[in-house]
């Protein structure tokens, strides 16, 4: 009689290393989506830091540096809009010159999804509330529970 495997050994040892590769697959997903988050959350507490020398070495309200007050970007037709990113864009470019000039702005365009950021400047004169900066997340929509908020530097209040 011939040694060797059944028909049947080996469709078992193919599901078992099918079954570890899809909990392998899974697992690495999950670290994915973590290291993202870890990335999104350093990007904004140096944005963080940013914000506040910016508004030391002029001594403005971040609304003044950015020029507008509330909702800096238009998101109403989505994170990925051109006006949510173009917002978004002028004020860090705006926040970043007001730092620093050699400041280079453009890795803080978009956060590790590709979205950008939301900034919201409600400090000003009379008005006490904080200025937020946020992440849309994973699902890229703001109101999500992924979303990730820091509070930025404010001296109103």
């Amino acid at each position: 009689m011939k040694k060797g495997f059944t028909l049947i050994e080996l469709l078992v040892v193919i599901a078992i290393i099918g079954i570890l590769a899809t909990v392998v697959l899974a697992s690495l997903g999950q670290a994915r989506r973590r290291a993202q988050s870890a990335k999104t959350l350093a990007e904004m507490t140096q944005m963080k830091t940013i914000v506040a020398g910016a508004q030391i070495n002029n001594n403005q309200y971040l609304g003044q540096i950015v020029g507008t007050y509330g909702f800096v970007n238009d998101c109403t037709g989505g994170m990925t809009s051109s006006l949510c990113a173009d917002g978004w864009e002028n004020a860090i470019d705006a926040i970043a010159a007001a730092y620093d000039s050699s400041q280079d702005p453009e890795g803080f365009y978009v956060d590790a999804w590709g979205t950008p950021y939301l900034l919201e400047a409600n400090e000003q004169s009379g008005v006490c509330s904080v200025n937020t900066l946020t992440s849309a997340g994973p699902d890229q929509s703001i109101g999500g529970t992924d979303n990730i908020t820091v509070i930025l530097p404010y001296a109103l209040c």
